[in-house]
C-alpha cells in the first residue's frame, strides 16, 4: 500500500526493510471453496500475524464434515484440536519440527515425561493402530507450551491427546525427481478414505496459490492506491468481489463446455467482462492440461533501470544537493 502514516501505524512495515523505507502490508487469510473457487471469506490483518493465530475466525462458515486443506502453518498441535472440537477434518502436511516414523513397534517420547535427553530423536506420538504401508493411527500428545496466539483459557480446554492418521508416499513424475509427501489428517477410516486419494487430494491444494495469483497480478491487487485503512479495506472489498463474479461466469462457462473449472482461462474471462456482450454467455478459452509444468523464474520484460531505495528520501535528497548544488 501506500507510504502513509496510517498504514504504517496500522499494518506496519517488513521487518527486513531498514527505518524509513518499505512500504505498509497487509497479512491476508483466505478461506476458498476447493471445487469452484469462489472466495468465502477473508480476514485483513497486520504484517506480522501467525497464519493459525487467525486460522479459527474462519471455522465459522464451515459445516460438519467439511474437509480443510492447508499448508504446514495450519498443521499444529493446537489447530488440529480446534478442527476435531469443531467437527471438522483436515489433510495438511506434517509440521515441519515433528518426527514422523513408520517403523513397527517403533518407540516414542511422551512430551510430559522422562527426562529430555532420552526424548531426543524419538518421535512424539504414540502408535495406535498400523493401517498399511506408511500408514497408521497415532495418539499426537498435548504439547508443555501453548501457541503464542491462543489465550490461557482456550489452551487449558484442549484435550491431552488427539488421534490422527500420518500417510507418506512416494511421488513419480515424468522428467522429475520422486518427491515424498508426508501428509495428517483426521479422516481416520483407511477403507472410506483411502491413502492414495487423500495425498492426491493434498496436492491439489496448489490450485489456491493459482487462484491468489489471479487475485494479486491479473486483477492488480497487489499494490492498492488508498490512503487508509478504512478506503484500503473497501478497495480491496471490490477486488474480492470482482474475483467472485469472474468464479461465477467461469463455473457457467465450464459446465457449458464440459470442462473442469481450473482449465477455464481466467484472464479470457476477465477480458469477456470488460468488452463481451453480457447478454450471451461465454465460449471462454481453455487451458490446455498442465501436468508437471516446468517454468523458468526469469522476467521476460526488461527492468527499469533506476536502482531500489535503499536510504530514506530525504537522505538521498541530501546527498544530491550535496553534489549537484551550489551550498556555498
Amino acid at each position: 500500500m501506500l507510504d502513509t502514516p496510517p498504514l504504517r501505524e496500522h499494518y506496519g512495515v517488513s521487518g527486513r526493510c531498514a527505518p524509513g523505507l518499505g512500504f505498509p502490508t497487509s497479512h491476508l487469510m483466505l478461506l476458498l471453496d476447493h471445487r469452484s473457487g469462489l472466495l468465502v471469506d477473508c480476514i485483513d490483518s497486520k504484517i506480522n500475524t501467525h497464519d493459525a493465530s487467525i486460522a479459527p475466525q474462519t471455522h465459522q462458515h464451515l459445516y460438519c464434515g467439511d474437509v480443510v486443506l492447508g499448508d504446514v502453518a495450519f498443521s499444529g498441535y493446537a489447530h488440529l484440536a480446534l478442527l476435531l472440537r469443531a467437527n471438522l477434518h483436515a489433510i495438511l502436511p506434517v509440521h515441519q519440527r515433528r518426527i514422523v516414523d513408520f517403523a513397527p513397534q517403533r518407540e516414542h517420547a511422551h512430551p510430559h515425561k522422562g527426562k529430555k535427553r532420552n526424548r531426543a530423536g524419538k518421535p512424539h506420538s504414540r502408535v495406535i493402530k498400523n493401517l498399511g504401508t506408511d500408514d497408521q493411527l497415532v495418539e499426537y500428545f498435548k504439547p508443555k507450551t501453548k501457541p503464542k496466539w491462543m489465550d490461557q483459557q482456550q489452551w487449558e480446554e484442549l484435550p491431552e491427546s488427539i488421534t490422527v492418521r500420518e500417510i507418506r508416499r512416494t511421488i513419480k513424475r515424468n522428467g522429475f525427481r520422486p518427491i515424498t509427501v508426508t501428509v495428517v489428517t483426521t479422516l481416520l477410516d483407511p477403507e472410506q478414505y483411502p491413502a492414495d486419494e487423500l495425498i492426491e487430494l493434498r496436492l491439489t491444494r496448489w490450485m489456491v496459490e493459482t487462484n491468489i495469483r489471479h487475485l494479486k497480478i491479473t486483477l492488480g491487487m497487489k499494490q492498492l492506491k488508498c490512503k487508509t485503512p478504512q478506503r484500503v479495506q473497501k478497495e480491496r472489498l471490490i477486488f474480492l468481489l470482482v474475483y467472485n463474479l469472474l468464479r461465477i461466469v467461469m463455473l457457467g462457462a465450464a459446465r457449458r463446455q464440459r470442462v473442469n473449472v481450473n482449465r477455464i482461462s481466467f484472464a479470457d474471462a476477465l477480458s469477456w467482462l470488460r468488452f463481451g456482450d453480457v447478454s450471451l454467455p461465454p465460449e471462454l478459452k481453455v487451458n490446455p492440461q498442465r501436468r508437471c509444468r516446468l517454468e523458468p523464474r526469469a522476467l521476460k520484460h526488461s527492468q527499469n533501470r533506476y536502482p531500489y531505495m535503499k536510504l530514506p528520501r530525504h537522505d538521498l535528497k541530501s546527498q544530491l544537493r550535496a553534489q549537484h548544488c551550489d551550498t556555498a
